[in-house]
């Protein structure tokens, strides 16, 4: 999780070294949070989802094109709905990529890009996670370690 948010941290500190006063961070200071909050649900989701296919096959290569299938396969989904339906962003929660798009907009106080409400992203976003530790509480066993 470090590596996600440590270019954001090190942007507020540049713009605080240039600026010459701490006016930036004073008014943003949501954004240390916000930043926090935003990568751990990225992380969260990557890893649990990534973690629940690779539970359930042993190859690797087939788990990474598995899971950017999932990505590339939602997003299309929405995109076809997006065209079908005229332009309407009202079905982004079909791609998993816009559902985090839009709860990362809230997190850190964006207009939303998607007309969809912001709840239902994350309902879509925790149920996916939801979803995926459920896989793996069935599909891993313990081992004991007898010493």
């Amino acid at each position: 999780m470090l590596v996600t948010w440590l270019p954001a941290m090190l942007l507020l500190l540049v713009q605080v070294m240039f600026a010459g006063s701490f006016a930036f961070v004073n008014k943003n200071l949501f954004l240390f949070p916000a930043i926090a909050v935003g990568s751990l649900l990225q992380v969260l989701l990557a890893t649990f989802t990534m973690l629940a296919l690779s539970s359930l096959s042993k190859s690797a290569r087939y788990v990474g094109i598995l899971y950017a299938g999932i990505i590339f396969f939602t997003k299309a989904i929405y995109g076809a709905t997006y065209a079908i339906t005229g332009g309407s962003t009202k079905l982004s929660y079909l791609s998993l990529g816009d559902n985090l798009t839009q709860v990362v907009d809230v997190i850190f106080r964006l207009p939303p890009r998607y007309s969809t409400p912001w709840q239902v992203s994350l309902t879509v976003v925790v149920a996916l996670i939801v979803l995926s530790i459920s896989v793996l509480e069935r599909r891993v066993r313990g081992v004991e370690v007898v010493t």
